[in-house]
């Protein structure tokens, strides 16, 4: 993907991270309100310098969710809202716990 703008802007570090840059290049934000809501966060990120490696740090640590519960559904065949129940109690605390 060289010379393309999600090359020059993907610094994700999680795989999650990369699949919503994409979307969020090829699907971009419409509504104001949404998109001020976005500056906002981005505007907090930068004003508060520490929070950025704190979060990374955190980030890097966090499994593949996504990509884990479509794994599930589609061995199961169960819906998301119904999987979301079901993985919660068992997988979720399990791997995030260090979060709480």
């Amino acid at each position: 993907m060289a010379g393309t703008l999600y090359k020059h802007l993907n610094h994700c570090i999680t795989p999650c991270g990369k699949r919503l840059l994409r979307r969020w290049i090829c699907h971009p934000l419409k509504d104001i309100d949404a998109i001020n809501e976005r500056l906002d966060i981005v505007e907090g990120f930068i004003q508060n310098c520490g929070l950025g490696s704190v979060t990374l740090e955190h980030l890097r640590k966090v499994p593949d969710l996504e990509r884990l519960l479509g794994r599930v559904k589609s061995t199961v065949g169960l819906s998301s809202a119904v999987l979301l129940t079901i993985v919660g109690d068992k997988i979720l605390k399990r791997r995030v716990s260090w979060l709480f």
